[in-house]
C-alpha cells in the first residue's frame, strides 16, 4: 500500500512540477494524511512494530529537507516532498551503519539527479555548442578543482576514519556524500565575504594534524593511494557540480520533483551497491 502512495506522489508531483513548475501542497498532504491512516491500521493491527526508527527517519528527513532549503540547494517544494517520501519509505536495506531509509533515498537522489543533469546538460552543449568544456571555463574549473581537492583532502581522513571505528569497511559512500555537504558548507562561507585566507589556514592546519596524528599518512604507498583516490572523487565532484551550474543558468528549467521520483524508486533496487562498487573501481583505477 505504502509503495502505492510513492507511485502516485510521484507521478502526481512529476507532472506538476513539469507542467506548472509547482509541486501542490494539498497533494503531499492528501499522501500523507493516507499514508498516517495506513501505518495507525498496520500498528493496531499488529503488522507493523513501532520502533525508534519509525519515528526518527521521517524527523531526519526533515531535518535534511530543511538544510537543503536553508542552504538553497532545494526549493520548499522539493523539500517537502523529501519529507514526504521519507514518510512513506521506512524499511532498511542494510548498508553498514546507515540504519535510516531517507539517507539511502538521499544517496540515490544524488546519483540520479548527478547523472540526469549531466545527460542533460551534454546534450545542451552538443546542440548549442556550448557548456562544461569551453576554453574560457577552463580557469574556473581548474580553481574549483583545487579548492574541491584541498578541502576533501583535509576533512576526508578525519570523516572515513570516523566510519572506520565503527565498521570493518567503513561506508565510504556515506562518507563522501558528507564530504560533499561540507564542500557546499565551506564555499558558502568563502562567497559570503568571509576571510579566505582564515579558511585556508584551517585546511592547513587540518592537513598538519593528519600527518602528526595518523602515522600511515607518512607512508608514501598509502599517501599515493589517498591522493589516487582524493583525485578522482574531485574530478567527479567538480565536473558534476560545473554542469550543474551550467543547468541553472540555462533558461530551460530542469524538474526536480521526477528525479527525486526516481531516487525513491531506485531505493528497491541494487542501485546504490552497483553505484558504490562502480565508485570503488574508479578509485582503485586511478
Amino acid at each position: 500500500m505504502l509503495l502505492l502512495y510513492v507511485i502516485l506522489l510521484g507521478m502526481v508531483t512529476s507532472y506538476t512540477d513539469i507542467k506548472f513548475r509547482k509541486i501542490k501542497n494539498k497533494h503531499l498532504l492528501l499522501i500523507l494524511s493516507f499514508a498516517l491512516l495506513t501505518y495507525i491500521f498496520l500498528i493496531v493491527t499488529k503488522q507493523l512494530t513501532v520502533n525508534i526508527t519509525l519515528f526518527l527517519n521521517p524527523l531526519i528527513g526533515l531535518f535534511i529537507g530543511v538544510i537543503f532549503y536553508l542552504t538553497h540547494v532545494w526549493a520548499a517544494g522539493d523539500a517537502k516532498l523529501f519529507f514526504v517520501y521519507c514518510c512513506l519509505v521506512l524499511s532498511n536495506k542494510g548498508f553498514g551503519v546507515i540504519h535510516f531509509s531517507s539517507i539511502i533515498i538521499l544517496m540515490n537522489i544524488f546519483l540520479a539527479g548527478t547523472l540526469c543533469v549531466g545527460f542533460i546538460s551534454i546534450i545542451r552543449m552538443y546542440q548549442k555548442k556550448e557548456g562544461v568544456f569551453q576554453k574560457k571555463q577552463a580557469g574556473i574549473f581548474l580553481q574549483r578543482f583545487f579548492y574541491v581537492f584541498l578541502i576533501l583532502f583535509s576533512f576526508g581522513w578525519f570523516v572515513f576514519g570516523f566510519f572506520k571505528r565503527f565498521t570493518n569497511a567503513g561506508d565510504s559512500f556515506l562518507s563522501i556524500i558528507i564530504l560533499y555537504g561540507l564542500y557546499f558548507l565551506i564555499m558558502r562561507i568563502v562567497n559570503a565575504n568571509f576571510s579566505r585566507k582564515i579558511i585556508f589556514l584551517i585546511l592547513l592546519l587540518l592537513i598538519v594534524l593528519r600527518f602528526y596524528a595518523d602515522p600511515l599518512a607518512r607512508n608514501f604507498s598509502n599517501l599515493l593511494a589517498y591522493l589516487k583516490g582524493m583525485f578522482v572523487i574531485t574530478f567527479i565532484f567538480t565536473l558534476g557540480n560545473k554542469i550543474a551550474d551550467d543547468v541553472k543558468g540555462s533558461k530551460e528549467r530542469i524538474a526536480f520533483a521526477p528525479i527525486m521520483f526516481l531516487g525513491v524508486l531506485l531505493y528497491f533496487t541494487d542501485f546504490l551497491f552497483v553505484m558504490i562498487k562502480v565508485l570503488n573501481f574508479l578509485k582503485g583505477i586511478a
